[in-house]
């Protein structure tokens, strides 16, 4: 799939609850139907389309590394890009799934990491699920509307979703640091998820030189992180009641984007509130 600019793009604050939890489900089988007929017909609805939401739902398992005293998380399961007529009212036209193998690392020494993070999230391998194999599944798409390039590898480098960096969100809500250049507190977003029985683990950035920084406009409303000038795009949550060991990776491991997508002429720049 090329990477290409989306001329109609914008991105505003998505705060509400049905667009920052994955919806409940097993993650899929992680086969495609290649020359399933159904996968090219076009999507209904694809019209209505005007906002795009992004989230991940995964399971990690750790793997001990005698070389040091954090350990690598073997992370499966499901990202998806929904795409909606009108997210604050629930209204989803359908959705893409792709299913990954991630590698996550907690380790703020890891060679790279940006000041302040905490560990980093790699997709390893991915493939993007046949949307006739789902009731809301998406068929083909307008180019200029996919964004299933963010998770896909592309070729280019960097791509958005396959690369996050972390940053532990403990201390980041009394920190008072503005996740928006417009006002978005992490403490705002800490009281939303803690109180549908979440619990917010990181918060995870992407660079500021990929589509979403450089040609979606995201830099233009997020507040960056330190002098790399990485992006908060994700929140890194589990289930107050989820096992898990710690900081670590392990268990039940969900993100859902801080942002939403809006597709459409007239429109201006600002958070939605």
């Amino acid at each position: 799939m090329v990477r290409r600019p989306l001329q109609t793009l914008l991105f505003t604050l998505a705060l509400l609850a049905g667009c920052t939890v994955v919806p409940d489900e097993e993650p899929p089988p992680p086969t495609v139907v290649a020359d399933d007929d159904d996968a090219t017909e076009p999507t209904d609805g694809v019209e209505q389309i005007a906002e795009v939401t992004f989230a991940a739902s995964l399971d990690g398992v750790l793997r001990p590394d005698p070389d040091r005293d954090s350990s690598l998380a073997e992370l499966s399961g499901t990202w998806h890009i929904l795409y909606w007529a009108d997210a604050e009212g629930g209204d989803l036209v359908c959705r893409q799934r792709f299913a990954v193998e991630s590698a996550g690392l907690v380790d703020p020494e890891e060679p790279g990491l940006c000041e302040g993070c905490a560990g980093r999230m790699r997709i390893t391998s991915v493939e993007m699920l046949s949307g006739s194999e789902f009731e809301d599944g998406c068929g083909t798409l307008p180019p200029e509307i996919d964004l299933g390039f963010l998770v896909l590898p592309t070729g280019q480098l960097p791509n958005d979703f396959r690369q996050l960096d972390l940053v532990a969100w403990d201390g980041l809500a009394e920190s008072g640091w503005q996740l928006a250049r417009a006002g978005l507190g992490a403490d705002e977003v800490d009281e939303r998820y803690a109180n549908l029985g979440l619990d917010v683990r990181y918060l995870a950035l992407v660079s500021p030189s990929g589509w979403l920084g450089e040609e979606a406009g995201l830099g233009e409303v997020a507040s960056a992180w330190s002098e790399a000038e990485l992006l908060p795009m994700f929140v890194v949550y589990r289930g107050l009641d989820e096992a898990g060991d710690g900081d670590a990776l392990e268990g039940p491991v969900k993100l859902s984007s801080l942002w939403t997508v809006r597709v459409g002429d007239g429109h201006s720049t600002a958070p939605n509130r």
